[in-house]
Order: structure tokens, then sequence, then C-alpha cells
């Protein structure tokens, strides 16, 4: 692999150094000045909105409603009438929402987790979102972790049908993922044939994976001009969500690299309903916390676009600079093109390389001769050349110059598919990790 990355990169070094004046030649920006840097500390706030959790009902309790659960869900468990009877009285309790999250943490029998992640799904607890999305990432039944997603997608999610689409790729869950794929999909206005194959199935949970991680939201809450809703402000979390949500940030102090990872994984796929939360790691005085929530937003990537203001100030931040300015390219602030085209003349080597990266995630084709020119200097030092050549590839129009050598005939046509296959083999095994949700 790593012998095949130079190899590109050779290519792409050699295809530069004889490309048009036009392309190699970047024009030097002039330094713009960035917003002043205003920073304040997070942890109080959101240590007290985590205190701040409407209480559930107490351990006795919930031991009582999960032998109802038992009772009426468990295979065999209890003759049908008895089952029947404890099914209802748990449908009727009007505390049973906690005994279904305590069921789904921490219950042996995969069978009642998958049980209990549907029933979760059907209740429209918002507040169960944060224990469904940690589900995603730790459990191991593929049947169990395919209702967890359909939960998800029913409250409004889809910030974990890339894993749905992996369960349809099993043998012992295909069936199972497949049928509640297929609610999903059209549930999200999805058109599929009368016998979608699971390739197809698959192909459209990935699409809407990608919606979601572009806007945040589900189709049906996207605007007419194809735009996601502004995130919802924090005061209008429902409190039990908000509490839950501030106490996962809140592990961004103390580093544990568990929770400090679940709290990233968590809020990299739930979506809108988190952003403003996490915004307010990234304007923390706190540096770790800082640190931590600019790595949420990179992440989160366009479906945190509003970010972009709290981000800018940033890029010359000692600890989080770098990371700063490759959160404004993943969400795609294009105020901070200039600041970025004016940092791969930096003394530092990590800042050139970090804006390098941000010009390659925004995508903005004028980028393309500064990137050039830092690719086809023979004094720049790797690390920043290769930051470079992957942010050429990541940029359309980059392929379309190298096309446009093959049209022209001004270049070794035999190099240009060479490198045109390499591009493409790229782009293929990322769709291909993509499905496997990686």
């Amino acid at each position: 692999m790593i012998a095949r990355r130079r190899s590109a990169l050779t290519l792409i070094l050699a295809l530069i150094g004889c490309a048009p004046e036009r392309v190699r030649q970047a024009t030097e920006p002039a330094v713009p000045a960035l917003p002043p840097v205003e920073l304040s500390p997070a942890m109080p706030g959101l240590e007290e909105l985590a205190a701040s959790a409407p209480a559930g009902p107490g351990e006795e309790r919930i031991a009582e409603l999960r032998d109802l659960f038992e009772t009426g869900y468990r295979a065999g468990y209890a003759q049908p009438r008895s089952a029947a009877m404890a099914q209802r009285a748990f449908a009727e309790a009007d505390d049973s929402v906690w005994a279904l999250e305590d069921v789904l943490v921490n219950h042996e029998d995969p069978a009642l987790r998958a049980q209990a992640a549907f029933l979760l799904g059907q209740s429209g607890r918002k507040a169960a979102l944060p224990i469904l999305m940690k589900r995603v990432k730790y459990e191991a039944d593929p049947i169990a972790q395919s209702w967890v997603a359909g939960a998800l997608a029913a409250l409004g999610c889809h910030g974990a049908l890339d894993q749905l689409a992996t369960m349809m790729g099993r043998e012992d869950s295909a069936q199972v993922a497949g049928s509640i794929a297929i609610d999903v999909l059209r549930a999200a206005g999805v058109e599929l044939g009368e016998t979608p194959s699971y390739q197809e199935l698959q192909d459209r949970c990935v699409e809407l994976f990608g919606a979601w991680k572009r806007l945040g939201v589900v189709p049906g809450e996207v605007q007419a001009d194809g735009s996601a809703p502004a995130a919802p402000a924090v005061e209008d979390l429902d409190p039990l969500l908000r509490a839950r949500l501030a106490a996962h940030l809140v592990a961004l102090a103390h580093q544990p690299l568990r929770p400090v990872d679940d709290c990233r994984f968590i809020f990299q796929r739930v979506g809108l309903v988190g952003l403003r939360l996490a915004e307010r790691c990234v304007r923390a005085s706190e540096p770790h916390p800082r640190n931590h929530g600019l790595e949420i937003m990179l992440g989160l990537g366009r479906s945190a676009a509003v970010v972009g203001d709290a981000v800018l100030p940033l890029f010359d931040d000692e600890l989080t600079g770098s990371v700063s300015m490759r959160v404004a390219g993943a969400v795609g602030y294009a105020p901070a093109l200039p600041h970025l085209s004016a940092r791969l003349g930096s003394e530092h080597v990590e800042i050139r390389a970090a804006a390098a990266a941000a010009l390659g995630l925004m995508g903005d084709p004028e980028a393309l001769p500064a990137l050039a020119a830092r690719l086809s200097d023979p004094n720049e030092v790797v690390d920043v050349r290769v930051e470079a050549a992957a942010a050429i590839a990541r940029i359309d129009v980059g392929r379309a110059f190298l096309l446009e050598r093959a049209q022209v005939g001004d270049y070794h046509e035999p190099t240009l598919l060479e490198l045109l296959d390499g591009v493409d083999r790229e782009r293929a095994a990322a769709r291909s990790a993509a499905l496997r949700g990686r």
C-alpha cells in the first residue's frame, strides 16, 4: 500500500512538473486578519446540564418492570395467556421506557435486547438516542444490531444505516436487516421495486447515511432549497436528552479513552440534535474539550457548517490550530479559503500540511494551483507534498485536469492512464469501506 501511494505521488509530481505554468504557479495571497479568539469555560455549564437529568424510577421499580418484560417477551418463558397479560401491563406502565433502556444495555439475551430496541424505536423517546447510538458501537449480536439501527431510524436518526447495510451482508442477519431496511427506506420516501435485492437495499441505505452525514437530518426535514434546518438550540432539546448528551461531553475533560471515544462516536452520528452542545466545546477555554470538540466537528463534516464562525479564530491557536483548519475544510466554510491559502506559505510544516488537507476537504477547484505549487516545490517536505497530493485527488477538477491532459495529448498517455486508474481504485475502495460500515 505504501509503495503504491509513493508511486502515485511520484506520478502526480511528474505530471504537475510538466503542467502548464498557469497551473504550477500559485498566487501568493495576502494574509487576512483572523477574527479575535473568544473562549470561555464550557465544563461548568455542561456539568450543570448533566446533573439536571429528570429522575427515573428506582432500582426496585426497574427490576419489577424488567420481570414483566421478560415474562411477556422471552420465548417459552411463560404461558401464552400470561405472556400477553405481561405485555399489556408493561405497555400500560408510564415508566416502562426506562426498563427498555436497562434491558437494551444490560440484558444477556440478545433476543430481548433486540425487542427492547424495537419498542424504544416505537416509543418516540428522543432521550434514548444516545443510549441506542452507543449500542451501535458495542452490540455484538447482528440481529440486535439491526434492530438498534432500525430503532434509531424510527426516532428520526439515520446515523446507523451504514451498520444496517453491513448486517445485510451477513448470512445470519441479512433477512432481518433487509426487512428493517425496507421499512426505513420507504418511510424516508425511497422508491423500491416489489422485490429489491440486498445489494439495492444496501446501496440505498449507504446513500441515506451519506445524506445524513451531509445534512444531519432525515429527508422529511430537508428544506425546499435542499438545505438542512437550523440546529435546535440547547434549551429547546428534551431535558433528559440534553442532560444525557451533556454528560458525554463532560467526559472530554477527564480524558479516559473509552468515554472520550464513546462521546465522539455518538456526537458524530446523532446529527444536528447534538450540534449546539458540541459547539460549546469548540468555544471552550479548556484545551482538551476544545480539541475533542473540533474532532467531533471533523467527523460531522458538512452537517456542522454552522460552526465555521467558531472555528476560524482558532487557526493560530497553538494547540488546536491545525485541526481547526481541517475542520473548516471538512464543514465547507468558504470564508476560511483565503486564510487556508495564506497558510500554505507558513514556516511551520504542520500548518502547511493542515492547510493543504483543509483545501482538499473544502473541494474548491480554485485551490488547485496553490496545491500544485506545494506539490511541485522540490524543497517542500514530504508530509506537505503528500497532503497536497491527497487534496488534489479529492478535488474533482484534479481528475478533470488529468483527463484534459490525456485529451490534449501533451503528457505521456500510459502514465496518465495509470494515475487515473489509481485515483479510481481509491474512490472505489472508499465506497466499499463505507458499505462495510468501517
